[in-house]
């Protein structure tokens, strides 16, 4: 079967087929890239950039802009969007929360706090501000910010960043037409490199120790525990509720060491004098490499709170790992540079059906990825990845509407989630004969200990995302609200207990 469909797709009747239709798609796209969002060319005038190291306040400025003129913060995690909501919302201004999986609706605001995906191409906004704009050249999530910081219609947007980024905004702001005004700011501490490795069991208290997997940082967190080290841990599949938690329980001193993974560098308040790296290599979804010297500065850059520490400083938790992250931390960091991917927005995906006479979304996706020309700036982001997913979508659910279709392409599943996932879209793929299938709320067995509970977690969280997208076809989003609450409060129950059984056993030796 697949030896017939490689000689069908070899033939030349197909291949002129496939150049008609590229040709035809072309014809659809505007010769440069950045012209996809025309609103935003109309409406952006001044593009802000502010542009240091960690710790040093970039975030705090960009929002003074933001809580005078009103409009959105597009932030990078969801825990960071609930934070900067939490800080207007206490400020007494009323602030609209839209993330992924929860919206909070405040009909009188003129503030929105938004993961970075959710930003809008269609809501004028008097200020938008993008954080952690160096993730421009993420392979898998770049497009979001391209897509932010090109498709934003407002007159305004404040940029948050490295400096590394500064090159490649001022040439985009040249592409886009628009004027940039670049702020720098400092570090309110120094940050130094420690001068000796720290090794696991004689890490000072205040420090937040890191990994680069779940299993190595609960592995690491066990040591110390067993040693009689109270300890949190954050990673990125926790659940942002407990990762609030953990990092409260960090900074009360009710533990006092964090054992985490590099999800600590992405703008967490995580007060901590020590950032110390169990290895200094890591494994980006490819290969296992060497960190960047960009990664060493920007997680080492949690150590050393203005207010709280001197200084800041970092180590390696043994000799090798304490030389690599000397060595990247002296060596400068690259410029950032494109061309950055992009992801077409949804009409132009259908106009790309109406010219080529297909709604395949496979087929579609691939004209598409031909048919865009790169630029210095610009290029495609519809990777192999996105297309195998479309290949998968329309086996399992061919009928589904061409918009369905193109949604779930972007929902958030994962490795703990991929089976749910895939069983979910070829339940709600069998619709035809008048049938219009729909999912429930998954159902939860009893949580027995901390994984089974951050899956649970894992699984609610994607029926949340779908349902707000798909209600017809994912109907019982208060449902899955109230399974989410009492897991997670039956998760922190086990943590509790967890915790109080160590302090007993410390007691008892």
């Amino acid at each position: 079967m697949a030896k017939k469909k490689a000689r069908r797709q070899k033939s030349p009747e197909n291949k002129e087929r496939r150049e008609r239709e590229i040709v035809a798609v072309r014809r659809i796209l505007p010769p440069l890239a950045k012209d996809l969002w025309p609103e935003a060319r109309r409406i952006q005038r001044r593009w802000t950039a502010w542009l240091g190291p960690t710790n040093s306040g970039k975030t705090h400025e960009a929002l003074v802009r933001l809580e005078r003129r009103g409009g959105s913060y597009l932030a990078p995690l969801r825990l960071l969007a609930q934070e900067i909501h939490e800080r207007l919302e206490s400020r007494g201004i009323p602030t609209t929360l839209l993330t992924g999986e929860e919206r909070i609706l405040r009909e009188e605001s003129r503030h929105l706090s938004a993961t970075v995906e959710m930003g809008s191409t269609t809501d004028l906004a008097p200020c938008v501000v993008i954080d952690e704009i160096q993730m421009l050249a993420d392979r898998e999530r770049g497009p979001a910010w391209v897509r932010g910081l090109l498709g934003s219609p407002s007159e305004e947007i404040v940029i948050c960043g490295t400096p590394h980024s500064e090159g490649a905004l001022r040439r985009l702001a040249e592409y886009a037409g628009v004027e940039i005004e670049v702020c720098h700011t400092s570090r309110k501490t120094p940050l130094e490199v420690a001068s000796d490795p720290i090794p696991l069991d004689r890490v000072p208290d205040g420090s937040i120790v890191v990994a680069f997997s779940r299993m190595d940082v609960l592995t690491l967190a066990r040591y110390l525990r067993d040693r009689g080290r109270p300890v949190s841990t954050i990673y990125g599949a926790m659940p942002p509720e407990l990762r609030r938690a953990e990092s409260r329980r960090f900074r009360e001193g009710e533990a006092t060491v964090m054992l985490a993974t590099d999800a600590v560098g992405m703008g967490l308040n995580i007060p901590a004098e020590y950032v110390i790296f169990s290895t200094a290599s890591k494994f980006d979804g490819r290969i296992d490499r060497i960190l960047e010297p960009e990664e060493v500065r920007q997680i080492g850059g949690r150590a050393g709170r203005f207010g709280l520490h001197e200084r800041g400083l970092i180590a390696g938790m043994d000799r090798r790992t304490h030389q690599i992250v000397r060595r990247q931390f002296s060596h400068s960091v690259p410029p950032l540079s494109g061309p950055f991917p992009f992801v077409p927005d949804y009409p132009i995906v259908l106009s790309a059906s109406e010219v080529i006479g297909s709604t395949n979304l496979e087929i579609l996706l691939s004209r598409l990825h031909a048919s865009i020309i790169s630029d210095a700036h610009l290029r495609s982001g519809i990777g192999p990845e996105l297309r195998q997913k479309a290949s998968r979508v329309e086996q399992l659910a061919p009928l589904l509407p061409l918009s369905e279709r193109w949604l779930l392409l972007f929902a958030p599943e994962n490795r703990t989630t991929e089976y749910e996932f895939w069983r979910w879209v070829a339940t709600v793929g069998r619709i035809g004969s008048g049938l219009s299938p729909t999912v429930r709320a998954p159902e939860i067995r009893e949580i027995a200990g901390r994984k089974e509970g951050e899956e649970a977690l894992a699984r609610i969280t994607l029926y949340r995302w779908l349902s707000l997208r798909l209600p017809h076809r994912f109907p019982e989003y208060e449902r899955a609200l109230g399974l989410y609450a009492q897991v997670l409060e039956e998760t922190r129950i086990i943590l509790e207990r967890e915790g109080r059984a160590r302090k007993g056993r410390r007691r008892e030796s």
